[in-house]
């Protein structure tokens, strides 16, 4: 099991992954609706 520091460092890290990845995510998405949609 992971301790509370564990626990803080994996949130932190999700949560820049997860800023990083939204925005080409909504990018990808929007290209393809403008080409195919």
């Amino acid at each position: 099991m992971l301790s509370g520091i564990g626990w803080v460092v994996l949130g932190q890290w999700t949560w820049q992954l997860v800023k990083w990845m939204t925005p080409g995510f909504l990018l990808g998405i929007g290209t393809g609706w403008l080409i195919w949609g």
